[in-house]
């Protein structure tokens, strides 16, 4: 005898669970995945569905507040139509109308520097993790930004074969295509490989894909492959999350054991070295990075970002957990760093300061190249 459709549906929408690698449990009703719970049962994220179409999406940042993807799509210059990405009660950036039940492709944000810390991270994986779910093997991105901080930030979601030639190919004619707002596709596959987040502590979000990869400590990242301060580094039989500067493991911020359980609390972030704060470096150290930067510089941008740091001291200052910051109209590098100075190989030493100041210096020449667009 044939079951009842009323008793059919019911049982379609009946919850069921799925758990993860690393503790992970997804809730899935109605032949869709609706919820995600981490391993201490906080909301990773969750999603509404009419039919196969995308009705809301709400994703958890690391510090536990949201990033709201509005499922209606509007008119937009550059990408035809896209969703709002929406933080507290503001839009604050755009992102390409996709499929987001069988993702075909990975869709480009406008501002992606206008997303705070970990919101690009959430989308990102929710993408890997719906095109995982949907047997896609690869996706390849689709849009006019094709940077090596996007290549960067993909990587945590998704992976690469031969990732050097990889970002080589992901990232030519970068330049041209951002002015043409060229909506092309990036013939680079990228492998759906989604990580899972768990917040263990008050304060504490941990990322774990094939072991721990990523830490945050009050909304600040901490990771296993990473150029800049906030780095992590295995110790013994521990993980510990750690202020790098210029090579100097200068503060260790909390251990964690493999599951990413914190052991103990984070340890608040010292304050710099006095001794050389609010002196201006070297003049011909000042030279050197201005020279050196303009080379490594996209082409467009080469002039601009001579003129910033000519416009700027750059000088010694408290940094916190960054190695260069913009404070007070200078550019202060962590006077922490200074103090190593004469021990450093000069090489050693270019390298740092230009990891330290290369990311600071390009946004400003970037704001500065719109204000005169805009003007």
């Amino acid at each position: 005898m044939r079951e009842p459709a009323a008793g059919r549906n019911c049982a379609s929408l009946r919850a069921m669970q799925t758990q993860l690698l690393h503790g992970t449990t997804l809730i899935s009703a109605g032949g869709r995945v609706r919820r995600a719970l981490d391993r201490e049962g906080h909301e990773v994220w969750s999603a509404r569905w009419n039919g196969d179409a995308l009705h809301a999406l709400t994703l958890y940042r690391p510090d536990r507040s949201t990033l709201v993807l509005e499922a209606d799509t509007r008119p937009h210059p550059l990408f035809h139509r896209a969703h709002a990405l929406v933080v507290g009660a503001d839009a604050v950036a755009h992102c390409a109308h996709t499929d987001w039940l069988a993702p075909r492709h990975i869709p480009p944000i406008d501002v992606p520097g206008a997303l705070p810390s970990g919101a690009g991270s959430a989308l990102l994986n929710w993408l890997a993790g719906s095109a995982s779910r949907a047997g896609a093997t690869s996706l390849r991105y689709r849009g006019p930004y094709p940077t090596a901080t996007l290549f960067d930030a993909l990587s945590h979601s998704f992976r690469v074969e031969h990732p050097a030639d990889a970002l080589q190919r992901f990232t030519r004619d970068v330049e041209s295509r951002s002015i043409r707002g060229s909506m092309v596709e990036v013939d680079v596959p990228f492998h759906p490989a989604p990580f899972e987040w768990h917040w263990p502590s008050e304060g504490v979000c941990v990322q774990l894909r094939d072991g721990l990869e990523r830490v945050y400590v009050g909304g600040r990242g901490y990771a296993l492959h990473q150029l800049g301060t906030r780095r992590l580094r295995r110790d013994a039989d521990a993980w510990v999350a750690y202020i790098d500067l210029g090579g100097l493991a200068w503060h260790d911020v909390l251990r964690l054991d493999d599951s990413g359980m914190p052991l103990g609390e984070a340890a608040p972030i010292p304050k710099a070295p006095p001794r050389l704060i609010g002196q201006a470096l070297p003049e011909e150290i000042a030279k050197l990075l201005t020279a050196v930067l303009q080379q490594r510089a996209p082409r467009m941008l080469a002039a601009t970002v001579g003129a910033v740091l000519d416009g700027h001291v750059l000088r010694w200052g408290d940094t916190a957990d960054e190695l260069a910051r913009l404070h007070e109209g200078a550019i202060e590098l962590h006077s922490a760093f200074g103090e190593q100075l004469p021990q450093m190989d000069p090489q050693v030493m270019l390298g740092a300061f230009v990891m330290g100041l290369e990311p600071l210096v390009n946004r400003l020449a970037q704001a500065r190249l719109a204000e005169q667009h805009d003007a």
